[in-house]
């Protein structure tokens, strides 16, 4: 897809964004994008950042976006077991030997593998990407849900543990559109674990807006940014930012 872009003319950059460039009109509308040092002349900007969108609140009045760390792990079953795993996902309530209740999902692969998720808290992402690993005891706590429910999964290999952070808004809901107070700044972001599937439609959403001034292919009006950012100042958004953080059943912590 970017090959594909760059082949009608768009060229690739990559640095650290630091911060959103407006003019000083009484109307603002966007000039640029610092990054790295270097101001990058603009007159629309896309701020996809995920769970990092918090760390341009200071060049722009944003939303706030949770940072939810979420786990898995891949298994692979012996081979005799290959035949008695079927291809049905699960998705379960279950209450773990210490108490804590989650929502483990399993989902048996083509390939003989078996992916495995449901440890979830939320984190404040570290500065950079690459530092997110699971936290400890995660892993372990998924493998107790397999290993209960499956002797066929209980005998499996771990291939992978990994993680990952998803960004959530405040009411639960995607925030796509315009800014409300800042003409060219459009936001796209707060999709949860459905980022990776409504990613593509969230994108040509957007191109429709900043092209055609509307999206022609999604009805935006339910992830209007306007919604959260003209009362992200009030203590009644506060409230409700720490109400869908208590939600997802952890402390707000920093990631190691």
């Amino acid at each position: 897809m970017m090959a594909a872009a760059e082949s009608r003319g768009a060229t690739v950059r990559i640095g650290s964004v630091q911060s959103v460039v407006t003019d000083n009109s009484p109307e603002a509308k966007v000039t640029g994008v610092q990054v790295d040092g270097h101001v990058l002349p603009a007159d629309a900007v896309v701020l996809a950042l995920g769970p990092w969108t918090n760390t341009l609140a200071s060049s722009l009045q944003l939303p706030h976006i949770s940072g939810q760390l979420g786990h898995s792990i891949v298994l692979k079953p012996p081979p005799s077991s290959s035949d008695a795993i079927p291809a049905d996902c699960l998705f379960l309530s279950w209450q773990s030997k210490s108490g804590k209740v989650s929502e483990p999902e399993i989902f048996p692969r083509a390939d003989g593998t078996v992916w495995c998720c449901g440890e979830n808290s939320i984190v404040i992402p570290p500065e950079d990407p690459l530092q997110v690993t699971p936290l400890c005891n995660a892993s372990a706590a998924i493998q107790e849900v397999t290993d209960t429910l499956s002797s066929h999964l209980a005998s499996a290999e771990v291939l992978q543990q990994q993680a990952c952070i998803r960004p959530l808004s405040p009411d639960g809901s995607p925030i796509i559109g315009q800014h409300p107070h800042v003409a060219g700044a459009y936001i796209a972001t707060g999709h949860s674990c459905w980022g990776i599937l409504n990613g593509p439609a969230t994108g040509k959403a957007l191109a429709e807006l900043i092209c055609f001034g509307e999206s022609q292919c999604v009805d935006l009006a339910p992830y209007n940014p306007a919604r959260l950012i003209c009362k992200s100042k009030t203590a009644g958004h506060r409230e409700q930012v720490r109400n869908y953080e208590r939600t997802h059943l952890a402390d707000l912590e920093p990631m190691s």
